[in-house]
């Protein structure tokens, strides 16, 4: 589905559809977390539980260290590499207005995923 062109080699993925936020809130918590360690997004995402990307985010990195661990195996350090963001369904709503109007209000949803790979200078296949 998603394919990132990249000189790095990915070792795992985590992928979650339609989720009910809009594109642009989760994209402003993806520039504090790119390309730094898993353990260390992991906690950054904990701490910033007030803001409602972050929630999203801490459930799909948490995926893909999970399937990282259990599917491939790897024993060495991770990082995230990629993130992406995109915009999934907008579901159209009308509220009434004064004079017989409707106003239109858009419900917007995401598709996040996360992509991790090997961190330099980390061990692999212990």
């Amino acid at each position: 589905m998603y394919k990132v062109e990249t000189d790095q080699k990915i070792i795992s993925k985590a992928i979650a559809r339609f989720q009910r936020i809009s594109p642009y809130k989760v994209r402003r918590v993806v520039k504090q977390i790119k390309g730094r360690p898993v353990e260390e997004v992991l906690t950054i995402l904990s701490m910033l539980k007030h803001v409602r990307g972050a929630g999203f985010l801490h459930k799909v990195v948490h995926s893909a260290y999970a399937n990282a661990k259990h599917n491939e195996e790897f024993k060495g350090t991770l990082k995230v590499s990629h993130v992406l963001i995109d915009q999934a369904l907008i579901m159209k709503r009308f509220q009434a207005r004064s004079k017989g109007r409707a106003f239109p209000i858009k419900k917007r949803y995401s598709h996040i995923a996360v992509f991790l790979s090997e961190l330099a200078g980390s061990n692999h296949k212990e």
